[in-house]
């Protein structure tokens, strides 16, 4: 068995624990490696900073991709985290999502567009249930009786079917 002496611990040591033509041993050079980055990750965090930031924008496809794919295997982990930071910055969070809506507001009301067209497309029960306020209900009633939620789904649905057999009608009768 062929050894060698770390030119930094002195220790003898088999061959394999060393790289190839060095005088340290791996655990040295590791235990150095660690010591150097302590003081230069923080001297340098906004150069560093930049590099990574110019990379992914270069990179975007590339970027986009790994996430997507460590999402994807991560689910749980990413939930957890994601979580844990909402409930960490909210108010971060709250501050940023208003200035964007003030910043956005053709985007914002796209988006609630979209978001009230699909509650109502889709019979949403919080969309039935602004419905049934607006005939009168009270909260609570509606919160208790599911059928009511239920049976005013059908209501909709049934003057929907109504409406769209009426429209082909005339359709066809204009032809």
């Amino acid at each position: 068995m062929e050894t060698k002496i770390c030119s930094k611990c002195g220790e003898e040591k088999q061959v394999s624990l060393f790289r190839y033509m060095r005088r340290q041993c791996k655990d040295c050079v590791k235990k150095y490696r660690q010591e150097y980055d302590k003081g230069y990750y923080p001297a340098h965090k906004d150069k560093l900073y930049a590099k990574v930031k110019k990379w992914r924008i270069d990179n975007s496809d590339a970027n986009k991709k790994y996430s997507s794919k460590y999402r994807a295997n991560n689910l749980e982990k990413c939930k957890s985290y994601g979580l844990k930071y909402r409930d960490a910055n909210k108010d971060k969070i709250y501050v940023r999502n208003k200035k964007w809506r003030i910043d956005n507001p053709d985007k914002v009301k796209i988006c609630l567009h979209k978001y009230k067209t699909n509650l109502i497309n889709t019979l949403d029960d919080k969309y039935i249930k602004d419905r049934l306020k607006e005939s009168g209900f009270d909260k609570s009633s509606i919160e208790l009786d599911q059928e009511l939620i239920m049976l005013r789904k059908i209501q909709i649905q049934l003057k929907r079917k109504l409406k769209t057999i009426k429209n082909e009608s005339k359709s066809t009768t204009n032809q």
